[in-house]
């Protein structure tokens, strides 16, 4: 019977981020940290307005944000002191969230013009 119990409880706790939903996370402050990639960006998100800060250097894009639906957004290039603000500069950056947890989402991100889609977690701060 207690093992009843237990799958039961980690199945609530499972879903509690699906609970949640996608439009839990369009506003607020998020962690992008890939120890692969090297990256430690904070994001400052309005809810008109995206900014990445790079932990690192201090150098940041501040983006206009459009959300479609509940769960994808697009991200257009307002200015920034970071090297990527010209590579953004007339492209899109399309995000789609695909997992929701209790403590921030996956999501999957593709550049206007481009196939390569990367796929990443943001976490709450």
């Amino acid at each position: 019977m207690k093992g009843i119990g237990f799958i039961i409880l980690f199945a609530l706790i499972s879903m509690k981020g699906w609970a949640l939903g996608c439009g839990a996370y369009r506003t607020g402050k998020f962690l992008l940290y890939e120890q692969k990639g090297n990256i430690h960006v904070r994001i400052e998100r309005t809810a008109n307005e995206q900014t990445e800060t790079d932990l690192k250097t201090g150098k940041f894009i501040r983006f206009n944000i459009r959300w479609f639906n509940e769960c994808e957004y697009e991200l257009s290039v307002i200015e920034g002191n970071n090297e990527q603000v010209g590579f953004f500069r007339n492209r899109k950056l399309h995000i789609r969230i695909t997992d929701v947890y209790a403590d921030g989402y996956r999501f999957e991100g593709k550049v206007q013009g481009s196939n390569t889609i990367v796929t990443s977690i943001l976490r709450i701060l």
